[in-house]
């Protein structure tokens, strides 16, 4: 899987709790972090695609009838783990940056860049693993109508990732 992939499921497995949850959106004009392809400003495919996913995943929640009580658990459940998301994804973020700095270095060698793409990949994996723990507790409070729907979504959610791969980068 590569790392835009992973982090657009990271992505969208906190976004999908929190989603379900009834979080908060920022308010209609306030900033937002971030320029480039990871977000900001709307600013490239990447950003159309994580706004994409997690417009589908709020259409979700109202597809899935999230009861006030499912909603109320949830969000215990995320904010559980609010500690946890923040060194997570400051983690994935500083990775990538230590990455793309060490392949525009003015001298890059192999042995840094290589270096930077492990670190990157351990810290992509440990935000998998955080994600996998949050989806994991969220089914719980989940019928398994709902749960199937999900399933559903995610069959959605790949067919649309992958059309978007060939929209951008052909095949």
């Amino acid at each position: 899987m590569k790392m835009n992939t992973r982090m657009v499921a990271v992505v969208a497995a906190v976004s999908l709790a929190a989603g379900l949850a009834g979080a908060e959106q920022p308010e209609a004009g306030a900033p937002r972090g971030g320029h480039g392809r990871f977000g900001g400003r709307g600013q490239g495919p990447l950003a159309e695609l994580i706004r994409g996913q997690i417009g589908r995943i709020m259409v979700l929640s109202s597809e899935l009838g999230v009861t006030a009580e499912q909603k109320t658990q949830i969000r215990e459940i995320v904010q559980g783990y609010r500690d946890e998301i923040k060194p997570v994804a400051l983690r994935v973020k500083e990775a990538h940056r230590a990455l793309g700095d060490a392949v525009t270095a003015q001298t890059p060698t192999e042995e840094a860049i290589r270096k930077a793409a492990d670190n990157l990949g351990a810290a992509a994996g440990d935000a998998a693993v955080l994600a996998a723990h949050i989806v994991a507790d969220v089914r719980t409070v989940l019928t398994p109508e709902q749960i199937e729907r999900l399933e559903q979504f995610k069959a959605e959610k790949r067919k649309a990732t992958d059309e978007w791969v060939e929209r951008h980068h052909g095949r």
